[in-house]
């Protein structure tokens, strides 16, 4: 399972990475997207922290869609997360898959990652 976050704070990648199971390779990615890399062409889930980069998480994955459409390639399952429960509306609005309000816990993600 190929599974990327975007975000500019460790904690929110050491919370994520500590409450995966299973096999995995996990990406992180720190830096305003603007292009595809070969990782992203092959994810299976993609974290993006709300306050990701200075466009913030909504922004990113409707960028990040745009630029598989382009190249026609599937898009992973896009998770975002949140800080608040206001903030579900912003994901709904960029068509996110999920979107998980902090602190991340592993109920929530194992409820992600077994769907």
């Amino acid at each position: 399972m190929n599974i990327c976050i975007a975000t500019n704070d460790d904690w929110v990648r050491e919370s994520l990475e500590k409450n995966l199971v299973g096999d995995y390779v996990l990406y992180n990615i720190s830096s305003e997207i603007i292009e595809l890399t070969e990782n992203m062409a092959e994810l299976d889930y993609f974290f993006v922290d709300m306050q990701f980069s200075n466009a913030g998480g909504p922004a990113t994955i409707k960028t990040l869609k745009t630029l598989l459409s382009k190249e026609n390639i599937r898009e992973p399952y896009f998770v975002l997360l949140a800080d608040r429960d206001t903030d579900i509306f912003q994901g709904k609005r960029v068509g996110v898959n999920e979107v998980i309000v902090k602190p991340i816990t592993n109920s929530k993600i194992k409820k992600i990652l077994t769907k």
